[in-house]
């Protein structure tokens, strides 16, 4: 009784079988890899990002501090034409004294 009923898939059908599940499964494996390689570089361009904005903060803070410092030393520069002055004008008035003006 060996009748005609629904046989088994063939082997080529298995091999096929086989072999599409071996695709389907590389696609999944490299749609997971190429989601994990966006996401680093997301973090990396943000590292980046940040990174840049400390730079130019830093450098915002450094002009800022030599903009203060010039106005320091422009104003000491002042003082210290009026103290030269002052110390001229006593040196002359010594002079003066000493010549009997």
């Amino acid at each position: 009784m060996c009748g005609g009923g629904p046989k088994g898939p063939s082997q080529e059908e298995l091999i096929a079988q086989e072999n599409a599940a071996r695709d389907r499964a590389k696609a999944e494996a490299d749609k997971i890899t190429a989601e994990k390689d966006a996401e680093k570089q997301k973090e990396t361009q943000k590292v980046l990002a940040d990174q840049v904005a400390m730079a130019k903060q830093d450098l915002d803070r450094r002009q800022r501090q030599r903009t203060l410092l010039g106005g320091l030393q422009s104003e000491e520069g002042d003082l210290e034409d009026e103290n030269a002055k002052s110390q001229r004008k006593a040196k002359h008035a010594t002079l003066l004294q000493s010549f009997g003006g």
